[in-house]
């Protein structure tokens, strides 16, 4: 048994306006995200938002939103709040980022099946030999997670383990990747839209 949380409760302070919101082939870039996690079957599934515009994109998928007052004090609080919304006992907590246009729903499914495999341990997706999102926790490290601070989510954990760490390579290298400034947008439609000719 595996639960999602979904952090866009961020600020978009190096985008200049949030991003989350940034229209994607007929959708917000939110809304993308929030149809691929509905569509893999999770057992419970909540959103942290910070901004009521966010919030309202998740009502159509029936997703579980907790507004996060302290958005300002990092991604650590969108973790804390996240987990902290959970109602079901859980094995662990895959953790989605807002901003991420090409998560699919087959690769997900890949490191659920990878996690279960041994659920003692920390499962984070590479692409390109680099480490990325989303990362699904065991439970066990829930207490940890909510009393993390600052904007490093459970980055500081997994930096801290020399074992309990699974790094499963995914095939499709843009998986990881993430919107964060304009240039990632434009960089991402016109990838898009050369795919597409």
């Amino acid at each position: 048994m595996v639960s999602a949380v979904i952090l866009a409760a961020g600020k978009s302070e190096r985008y200049g306006r949030n991003k989350l919101m940034l229209p994607l082939g007929g959708k917000k870039l939110i809304e993308v995200i929030l149809e691929t996690v509905a569509a893999v079957g999770f057992d419970e599934v909540v959103m942290v938002y910070g901004e009521e515009i966010v919030g309202k994109m998740a009502q159509k998928f029936q997703i579980r939103t907790v507004l996060n007052p302290e958005s300002n004090l990092g991604l650590s609080k969108s973790v804390k709040y996240g987990i902290e919304a959970l109602k079901r006992e859980t094995e662990g907590i895959m953790f989605f980022l807002g901003d991420q246009p090409n998560i699919k729903r087959e690769i997900i499914l890949e490191l659920i099946e990878v996690f279960l495999e041994d659920p003692k341990k920390i499962v984070v997706p590479t692409c390109n030999r680099v480490p990325g999102n989303p990362v699904i926790f065991p439970q066990k490290y829930s207490k940890i997670l909510t009393g993390l601070t600052g904007d490093q989510g459970g980055k500081q954990i997994i930096a801290n383990l020399d074992q309990g760490v699974v790094y499963h390579r995914v095939q499709d290298g843009d998986f990881c990747t993430d919107i964060d400034t304009p240039e990632d947008y434009e960089k991402f439609l016109y990838k898009k839209m050369s795919e597409e000719v």
